[in-house]
């Protein structure tokens, strides 16, 4: 309930527990609560200060919230699934000793003017070279995609592997700052590419589905073999002054009928 200030240690100790959404109204959760469960997802909320206890190795991600200022020692130790840790208190919270798995390395996300004090930060500088800015690096009909939902290491480039975690949706817009992209753009109806996009990394990315692409580059940007796929395109939008920069260019000149003018 609302009511409840804290996790016990012990709580839910090597129960078959699998998720839980702990109330805001948590403030502390102490050791051992969720060691050995068969807990594997996990919502924290704002107000929580001190976390320990997450020593549970089925655990895929954990978000910590920006009001924790404690992670006990050995927390997330043997959290051996674990594919992100997302932390966002701007001031690294104070850190035990073997928070994190030795035999898990998987990224560790921060607040981007954060980075350099977490990685400096007492204890945090053991995990330095996992520390990793947080970045939204794309919207899909509406709602923010960060690099810690794809698993991105990079702000500027997704892989094909980051692409295969791309949410469904209808539309598509990659944030400013993206360079280049892998593997393929999925099943958007429209799709939108940054003045900062320079390369598609593989050749047909834009899928069958889309027929509306928006490209704010001034440069064309460049594809494997020339190749941006894009069967089904009614209409290409680029900035005004560059249209015949396109229809020239040799990865958009089968295009060029149907590259226009981005509307004022």
């Amino acid at each position: 309930s609302n009511s409840l200030t804290y996790i016990p240690g012990y709580a839910f100790y090597q129960t078959g527990i699998t998720s839980i959404d702990i109330p805001s109204s948590v403030r502390t959760i102490e050791a051992w609560a969720f060691v050995y469960s068969g807990l594997t997802s996990v919502t924290l909320h704002e107000g929580l200060t001190s976390i320990a206890g997450f020593r549970a190795t089925n655990l895929t991600t954990i978000k910590i919230p920006s009001t924790v200022t404690s992670i006990d020692g050995a927390t997330f130790y043997q959290c051996r699934s674990l594919t992100s840790v997302v932390c966002l208190p701007t001031t690294p919270p104070t850190l035990g000793s073997s928070v994190f798995d030795d035999t898990n390395n998987c990224p560790i996300y921060v607040p981007a003017e954060s980075v350099a004090a977490y990685k400096a930060a007492s204890v945090w500088s053991i995990y330095s070279a996992r520390i990793y800015p947080i970045a939204q690096v794309a919207t899909v009909d509406n709602t923010p995609v960060y690099n810690y939902d794809l698993g991105m290491t990079s702000t500027t480039m997704i892989t094909s592997t980051n692409m295969q975690k791309m949410p469904t949706g209808t539309s598509l817009e990659l944030a400013e700052g993206i360079v280049d992209a892998g593997g393929s753009f999925g099943n958007y109806t429209s799709i939108t590419l940054p003045s900062t996009f320079s390369s598609f990394d593989d050749q047909g990315m834009i899928g069958n589905t889309t027929t509306t692409l928006t490209c704010l580059a001034t440069t064309p940007p460049t594809a494997e073999r020339n190749d941006i796929g894009g069967a089904n395109l009614t209409a290409i939008y680029v900035p005004a002054a560059n249209v015949a920069d396109y229809q020239a260019n040799a990865t958009w000149s089968s295009f060029s009928s149907i590259i226009q003018a981005i509307s004022a």
